[in-house]
């Protein structure tokens, strides 16, 4: 089992790579394209709970994404 420290070291590895790529000009449009596609207001499909489902975890990648790149190493 990992201890805290290691869970923390992982996290930091993890967003330093992030910060790397989604910083530079080309990670920048990368998200922001991203964000267009699957990080959208309209989330709800009608009538399809499986298309809103599928809808809720590309959004959660963006979010994980962004939440990666803002990370101080705490």
């Amino acid at each position: 089992m990992s201890s805290v420290e290691d869970v923390k070291k992982n996290l930091a590895k993890k967003a330093e790579v992030f910060q790397r790529v989604f910083t530079s000009l080309d990670g920048m449009e990368a998200l922001r394209i991203l964000t267009e596609e699957f990080d959208a207001l309209n989330i709800y499909t009608q009538g399809d709970p499986h298309g809103t489902s599928y809808k809720l975890g590309s959004r959660d990648v963006v979010i994980y994404i962004k939440q990666l790149i803002k990370h101080k190493g705490e």
